[in-house]
């Protein structure tokens, strides 16, 4: 029996378009780095969040990834362009819950999530990182400045 469903798997294979199979493949990074509520006088960036994709040319991609309070989506569509470059159009968002909540006019208790998002569409060579986006905030309090920087790059390997 199990001959017959090797041959039957090997005909399958044997009849199925490879097109697909050779497609180029990539690696898209997604890297947020940063310090939050830094008091030194040179914080140091580190890494915050990290997300890699394996996505072929010319097909959509989208992950969607949950770490506790954190939900983390990075979507696109990578494409070759002109002159050995790529376009990446790329779509970002992070949701926290910050464990807070109000009641909205019917009475139900809304989330309040921290957000940040962005989305677009970057002309790209192989290794090359581009900063996508980012905040710096600085306030003061009793201990004296304390500043937060984020950013975020992304990647084409």
């Amino acid at each position: 029996m199990w001959s017959q469903v090797s041959f039957a798997l090997a005909v399958l294979i044997a009849a199925t378009d490879h097109s697909s199979a050779a497609a180029e493949e990539f690696l898209v990074q997604l890297e947020q780095y940063g310090y939050t509520r830094s008091s030194a006088a040179e914080p140091r960036d580190e890494r915050m969040r990290s997300m890699e994709l394996l996505v072929q040319l010319d097909t959509p991609f989208h992950n969607k990834v949950t770490i506790g309070n954190e939900v983390l989506t990075f979507s696109g569509k990578l494409t070759a362009a002109p002159e050995g470059k790529y376009r990446l159009n790329v779509r970002h968002h992070l949701a926290i819950d910050t464990g807070t909540s109000v009641v909205i006019g019917d009475g139900r208790k809304q989330q309040i999530l921290d957000e940040t998002s962005f989305q677009t569409t970057l002309g790209i060579n192989l290794d090359e990182a581009i900063i996508t986006g980012g905040m710096d905030t600085s306030t003061k309090d009793a201990a004296g400045d304390v500043k937060s920087k984020t950013r975020f790059q992304v990647k084409v390997v």
